[in-house]
């Protein structure tokens, strides 16, 4: 008898490509669209020896697949190896928590694919058919993962003040004489270590600690490094745990200034670029749902006005008039909070003059600030650095408001094909300084009413002027928006860059 593996993946070519592979191997192969349907699968009684498993998909991803085989008795012990195309990086977190036995990452030649499961299978022979199921995954309480007690709070918060010690003495230890370390006053160790602090020196501090915890250890519910633990992995967990609390995500100043995606990335537009100060998204959750993001330091594309523009409700002179008159002008009396005694009145939402002055319907606002949410989640996704923390803590005024309940499935499936799709949108485009122009005749034979709207506007900013960074500005589209659109454009010579002397 054939072995039998299931094979779940929500692309309809991957399961065709694998499902080839295990036939010309001698495996029997049954496919799925989704772990929702693998699960209906193995609940009806038909034996598999293997379960091929993408993590990221509608429904019923990998991680809640796994946790309700791992709860059933009469499935726990079916082996699983994971694909997915970010596997090399959850391999460590999730093959241990999901009890995987082993991870492939995608893509993958036939040959890597057999080996894996020729070792899975073994393993498994080896093991006598048993499985250690971490019970954490099984519980049905809140995840242990998403647990951090006070003391382990202190450690972490002892440790980077050890390392930043260290960084400070590695300074001055050359400056100092044997006789003077005896007797060293403020003043003169101030004089010693100002000269010290080059840029490199502060970004080195501002990157230790970065790692420092939050002061509020009561609230902090769980903490991580980026580079361990992928963002996709930490918000898809927070979905299914139905986590609520606001989660802060911190990116560190960028080094030497190179993007982290790719080295040749610093070409890309100035929005995409991690600012000086490093970035910061915090998300707020309510029962596993999305209710707001918002931003600092993650450029300008991201702000609330840009997509009111590109929908074409306002133009950029309006959103700049309606700022000003925000900074001047008291918000309506009926809206005011009672004054709080040595603090000043907030000013207004733009959310809110918009509303309050017809500008936008409040439909509109709501779209437009699910569209930000969305995008900000993309650029997250895209981080490699950086820090994580979710606190058990009130909402803002901002999101109690907006109370969005975005689900964040669909929004993660999206970022990462945004990230492979940038890759060749890079190629396509080369340097960002080049400066692109029109050519009439392709325009013409195009025919410029069979471009979409957002063609259009690209092809409107293009002046034989602008360099690639400044048309994507003037778009007053997303980076990669505007991007795509100019690789399809010189793709078919509708525009070609402009040739220098």
């Amino acid at each position: 008898m054939p072995t039998r593996i299931l094979v779940i993946d929500d692309s309809p070519t991957l399961r065709k490509v694998v499902s080839s592979i295990l036939q010309r191997n001698g495996y029997e192969s049954v496919a799925a669209p989704d772990g929702q349907s693998g699960l209906d699968l193995l609940g009806e009684g038909g034996h598999f020896d293997l379960v091929l498993l993408d993590f990221v998909m509608p429904r019923m991803n990998g991680y809640q697949f796994c946790r309700a085989v791992r709860a059933n008795e009469a499935l726990r012990d079916v082996p699983i190896v994971l694909m997915s195309a970010k596997s090399d990086r959850i391999r460590e977190q999730f093959v241990e928590q999901t009890a995987a036995i082993d991870a492939i990452t995608k893509p993958f030649d036939a040959q890597a694919l057999v080996t894996v499961i020729e070792n899975a299978l073994y393993r498994v022979e080896q093991a006598g058919g048993r499985l250690p199921v971490n019970d954490l995954l099984i519980q049905e309480s809140p995840s242990m993962t998403l647990r951090v007690a006070a003391s382990d709070v202190a450690v972490r918060a002892s440790r980077v003040a050890s390392d930043v010690s260290q960084k400070l003495a590695r300074i001055l230890a050359p400056k100092v004489t044997g006789a003077q370390r005896r007797d060293l006053s403020e003043t003169h160790l101030a004089g010693l270590l100002a000269p010290s602090l080059t840029p490199d020196v502060l970004r080195e501090l501002g990157r230790a600690l970065a790692d420092l915890p939050t002061a509020d250890r009561a609230a902090l519910v769980m903490w991580g490094d980026m580079s361990a633990l992928p963002t996709g992995a930490v918000l898809q967990m927070l979905q299914v745990e139905r986590q609520t609390g606001v989660l802060e995500m911190r990116r560190p100043p960028s080094i030497s200034g190179e993007e982290e995606e790719n080295p040749r990335a610093h070409g890309r537009p100035s929005q995409w670029r991690p600012v000086p100060g490093g970035s910061e998204v915090t998300i707020t959750w309510r029962n596993g749902l999305v209710d707001f993001v918002q931003s600092r330091g993650a450029g300008d594309e991201f702000r609330l006005g840009r997509f009111l523009i590109e929908e074409g409700l306002l133009t950029p002179a309006e959103i700049d008039d309606l700022l000003r008159r925000r900074e001047s002008d008291p918000p309506p009396r009926a809206s005011r909070p009672p004054p709080s005694a040595g603090k000043p009145e907030p000013r207004p939402l733009l959310g809110d003059v918009l509303v309050q002055s017809g500008r936008v319907t409040e439909a509109q606002l709501r779209e437009a600030l699910s569209r930000q949410a969305s995008e900000l989640i993309y650029e997250v996704l895209r981080w490699k650095r950086g820090r994580f923390e979710l606190r058990r803590q009130p909402p803002s005024p901002q999101a109690e408001r907006a109370r969005l309940g975005l689900s964040v499935g669909a929004v993660i499936m999206e970022g990462f094909r945004r990230v492979d799709e940038w890759r060749v949108v890079e190629v396509t485009l080369g340097s960002f300084e080049s400066v692109l122009q029109r050519d009439p005749m392709a325009i013409e034979a195009l025919g410029a009413g069979r471009l979409s709207r957002p063609e259009r506007v690209v092809l409107d900013t293009i002046d034989g002027e602008r360099t690639i960074r400044e048309v994507v500005a003037a778009s007053h589209m997303s980076s990669f928006d505007a991007c795509r659109v100019l690789g399809q454009f010189l793709e078919a010579r509708v525009v070609r860059r402009r040739v220098t002397a």
